[in-house]
């Protein structure tokens, strides 16, 4: 493969967006596009009437660079104009040098080696200068296109890989209980917020059952998909390592296998 390295800063424009002042805020006008806009489409948007640059003024399409505080590469996807706020770059790719979907693969791998730059301990943040002179490999136009098709479909691949994993957790928990069910030895139950102290057996704990205080899950408690509320104990635990051990967090699952 020919080629030639090229410094970032040679093959695109990097335009910091404005400042944006609180008071600049509003319920009408144009969108503002805030970090927390990038990583999370939830988030509501800002809005100013105030007048700014045409250089700031982001269109569909856009590449987009966080470089402070969140570091990261997105494409704004909004339906219309939209306007950059501070520490974020509106990316504009020279076409004659560089293919953008190419640009962007680069820019993300540029960020991944700026980490050795990273400046300020709560406050992260990118050297413009560093940055913009961070060097990569520029193939041929056809070339770049071919390599970024490629990175696409992994990048597809992954993501394809990345749901499927998150859908098996509910799936091998939905497996695991029907089988236990259909043997009848284990009893499970999700406790959701309860506060429950448990024991596997006499460790000193009668000195502090009470009337009241934590619930008291013993062993024969744990039924099959439930917690038995016949006889319900409670303790005033003691300050100790075994209390700590056996108190029950919110989302345990409780297993008791049956002599």
């Amino acid at each position: 493969m020919t080629g030639a390295f090229a410094q970032l800063g040679s093959v695109a424009e990097f335009i910091n967006g404005a400042a944006f002042r609180p008071d600049d805020w509003g319920d009408s006008g144009v969108q503002i596009i805030r970090i927390q806009n990038l990583t999370d489409p939830t988030k509501p948007f800002n809005r100013t009437e105030r007048a700014v640059p045409k250089r700031v003024r982001v269109q569909p399409g856009d590449l987009l660079v966080s470089w402070s505080a969140t570091l990261g590469v997105f494409e704004w996807v909004g339906p219309e104009e939209a306007l950059l706020n501070q520490h974020i770059f509106r990316v504009l790719p020279d076409d004659r040098k560089i293919d953008k979907r190419y640009l962007r693969h680069a820019l993300e791998g540029a960020l991944i080696d700026m980490r050795r730059h990273l400046h300020g301990a709560t406050m992260q943040h990118v050297n413009r200068g560093e940055f913009l002179g961070t060097e990569l490999f520029l193939p041929s136009l056809t070339e770049q296109q071919r390599i970024a098709e490629i990175l696409d479909r992994a990048r597809a691949l992954r993501a394809q890989r990345h749901t499927a994993v998150a859908q098996l957790d509910p799936l091998i928990q939905a497996v695991f209980v029907d089988l236990f069910r259909d043997k009848n030895h284990v009893g499970v139950e999700s406790l959701g917020e309860h506060l429950l102290l448990i024991t596997s057996g006499g460790r000193g704990w009668a000195e502090f059952c009470a009337p009241s205080g934590s619930r008291f899950v013993r062993s024969f408690d744990v039924q099959m998909n439930r917690i038995g509320n016949e006889d319900i104990a409670f303790v005033n635990p003691p300050n100790n390592a075994e209390a700590a051990r056996t108190r029950v967090k919110s989302g345990d699952v409780l297993l008791r296998a049956r002599a």
